[in-house]
């Protein structure tokens, strides 16, 4: 074979590849039901490791996806709704797929619950997801400013789905401290939005108690190691566990005087107050 049939024969199976991608993308879209969407560093990997237990649970049925690399909680035999989280583009350096209108229409059809936490608290976690996570080089006063991962571009983000809320079927504002506060009453909420409104407290409880932030750290170690996305990059280091501190308002530990003032004059400038984070 010479050199342009290879190239032609690579570029149709590249293009064949590509066109399979896309079919599958638009056919897991269809059967998408919910739209967990978030900023990086909020909560989902808390709140899809505990809905997906309670669905489990709920079912009695072993096989319900408990940990899935898509991203995805459904069920083998189509028992409850297919749920789908997503940070919407927003974890990869933006583009004009990302910066056009942020395909917020796209949604137009599903339902959407939007999980939100205190940008302060994000942009910390995510500075050591950034740095001890994915190997980065950033200090923690550029990171706030950085165009890409800081500040001027998690607010937008919230801001713009806040304003867009109106698009789905149906929204859901989840905050991660209400989390904090009551998990299963917040789980109870969220199982309602997607019609699940049978569920027990038995069920509730054991969701959260499998949810824990120790019963996390220790699965991150063990069975959802298997992920490298949950296993520690260090595991001496624990700033570098997935599973890392999930305190509210430890950003008092981490940022300077300077850098709260700084994140704070945007959140108050910029963020919609119905999300109680700046009085």
């Amino acid at each position: 074979m010479n050199t342009r049939a290879i190239k032609d024969f690579l570029l149709r199976s590249t293009t064949i590849r590509d066109g399979v991608t896309r079919a599958k993308e638009a056919y897991r879209h269809y059967r998408t039901d919910c739209y967990i969407i978030s900023y990086p560093k909020c909560g989902r990997t808390w709140l899809r490791i505990m809905l997906a237990k309670a669905l489990a649970i709920h079912f009695n049925d072993p096989r319900e996806t408990v940990w899935s690399p898509r991203d995805v909680i459904c069920s083998v035999h189509r028992r409850h709704p297919y749920i789908r989280f997503t940070h919407d583009g927003v974890d990869h350096p933006p583009g004009r797929a990302q910066d056009a209108e942020r395909r917020y229409y796209r949604y137009k059809r599903k339902r959407v619950i939007l999980l939100i936490r205190d940008p302060r608290d994000v942009l910390v976690s995510y500075y050591f997801q950034r740095t001890r996570r994915e190997g980065e080089s950033h200090e923690m006063r550029g990171f706030v400013r950085h165009p890409w991962w800081g500040i001027d571009r998690l607010i937008p983000f919230m801001r713009g789905w806040y304003e867009h809320r109106h698009v789905p079927v149906s929204f859901l504002l989840v905050r991660y401290a209400d989390l904090h506060h009551d998990a299963g009453a917040e789980l109870r909420k969220v199982l309602t939005f997607v019609n699940l409104r049978d569920v027990s407290e038995d069920t509730f409880r054991m969701a959260v108690r499998y949810a824990s932030f120790e019963n996390m750290r220790r699965l991150s170690l063990r069975e959802l190691a298997i992920d490298g996305r949950m296993a520690p990059a260090d595991i001496q280091d624990p700033e570098s566990y997935k599973v890392r501190k999930g305190k509210i308002g430890g950003y008092t530990e981490y940022l300077s005087t300077a850098e709260i003032e700084y994140i704070e004059e945007r959140m108050r400038r910029d963020l919609p107050t119905a999300f109680g984070y700046i009085c």
